[in-house]
């Protein structure tokens, strides 16, 4: 059952983290301006890999197929936005020193 669960309990800890106020809880304040980096600087990704899912030539395929068709998009997608991890990495330096302002460091 932990399988089922373990999605809606991260989905409430970072909607936990995303309200957080920095003058009643600096740490999840922080924590939420990273869980908030994370997903903006991966949001192309998802879409991206979203958009490709849905595609007819994916769901048509057996999940042999579905597989390697996953493996190759990664491969694909981080040699044609090589700058995707290096936006990532900023936008999470970033959140980082946000935060610590909002914890009065």
């Amino acid at each position: 059952m932990r399988q089922y669960t373990k999605p809606w309990e991260n989905w409430s800890r970072d909607k936990t983290r995303l309200e957080a106020e920095a003058h009643k809880n600096p740490v999840l304040h922080h924590e939420g301006r990273l869980v908030e980096a994370r997903n903006s600087g991966h949001k192309d990704y998802q879409d991206s890999y979203k958009k490709f899912q849905s595609s007819p030539e994916y769901q048509n395929s057996d999940p042999i197929s579905q597989m390697e068709m996953d493996t190759n998009f990664e491969k694909d997608y981080h040699k044609n936005n090589p700058e995707y991890l290096a936006n990532a990495a900023k936008l999470h330096s970033q959140a980082h020193l946000e935060g610590l302002k909002g914890m009065g460091a």
